[in-house]
């Protein structure tokens, strides 16, 4: 379980200490290099400093594996700070998760280069070192069924204007991409689920009878009793209206006050000066999930880790801007 709303410290302290031990015995095979790894080095900022042959490696260990680009930025932002203390030094990022390509160029800006979970568990089998149970770690699976939706989403060309053909065939494959991440955990995707009215008629709503992990906390915490979800193929940020709109759907008495936009290209400023609104206002969260952050959850859930990190992440960001 990586959702640390859900995890005691002393769990998640145990965890952190045994990935950074871990860490410390696989990460000169992981680089290629030879050299001396030192982790008394805790007033630097970073985990491990490696000199090999004449070059100074700074490692940061993180549980936590950046999900998000911002995320990503933060991180990237602080290396890049961290790496000027000592000039001409390269900067290393070890996580135990999968950090998509779209997230990649964000701290590559940085020229921070990343072991992920991946990286970091075929070195640990070709040394014989063993994984620190405490630890999900994202290793690579046969079946990638993530991966071919995510090249069904890269053909399928977006903007507001294409044909209905284009506009229900996203909204499928939304469908199917929520399938794919939360179920089990949430219940299977329902469509176009109308109130008795007939005012409001949502794209997919998938209930949420979670007992434990992250979806029972966002009941628990965000009444997110069932997750809804609107889909917008356009082809520029969204605005206002497609908050309100699914704002209009959340209502404490009928589904709910938790909702997702999946949108292409992500939410413009009017658009999240709305979600700040509704929050502040009337206790709606609504989380847009950008194409970007779709590939990172289904680069994520084909590894076997939690695609659910995202949504996490940008809820933790969300919050912490107010």
């Amino acid at each position: 379980m990586d959702h640390r709303e859900r995890v005691p410290f002393s769990q998640r302290a145990k965890a952190a200490f045994e990935f950074e031990e871990f860490v410390g015995k696989v990460v000169l095979e992981a680089l290629g290099v030879t050299g001396e790894v030192r982790s008394d080095v805790a007033d630097g900022g970073f985990d491990f400093q490696i000199s090999s042959e004449g070059q100074e490696i700074l490692v940061e260990v993180k549980l936590d594996t950046p999900s998000t680009s911002n995320r990503a930025r933060q991180i990237g932002s602080r290396m890049r700070e961290i790496g000027q203390l000592i000039p001409g030094s390269r900067m290393v990022l070890a996580v135990p998760g999968v950090v998509a390509p779209d997230r990649l160029a964000v701290l590559q800006k940085d020229n921070v280069q990343v072991l992920d979970g991946r990286i970091l568990t075929r070195t640990a089998r070709r040394l014989g070192v063993q994984l620190p149970e405490s630890v999900d770690f994202a290793d690579d699976h046969a079946d990638l069924v993530g991966k071919k939706l995510i090249q069904r989403l890269d053909a399928l060309p977006a903007g507001k204007k294409q044909s209905a053909t284009g506009w229900v065939a996203y909204q499928k494959l939304c469908e199917e991409i929520l399938a794919y991440l939360f179920c089990p955990g949430l219940e299977n995707p329902r469509t176009e689920v109308s109130t008795a009215s007939k005012v409001n008629r949502r794209d997919i709503v998938m209930a949420n009878y979670a007992t434990d992990g992250f979806w029972e906390f966002m009941r628990s915490h965000y009444r997110a009793d069932f997750v809804i979800a609107d889909a917008k193929n356009y082809a520029a940020a969204i605005k206002k209206s497609e908050v309100l709109q699914i704002a209009n759907y959340l209502t404490d008495r009928g589904a709910g006050l938790f909702g997702l936009i999946i949108t292409r290209v992500g939410a413009s400023v009017g658009a999240r000066w709305t979600m700040r609104e509704q929050w502040v206002l009337y206790n709606k969260l609504i989380v847009v999930l950008d194409d970007s952050d779709v590939r990172q959850m289904l680069i994520a859930r084909d590894s076997g880790t939690a695609a659910e990190l995202v949504i996490r992440q940008k809820i933790e960001d969300f919050r912490l801007d107010l």
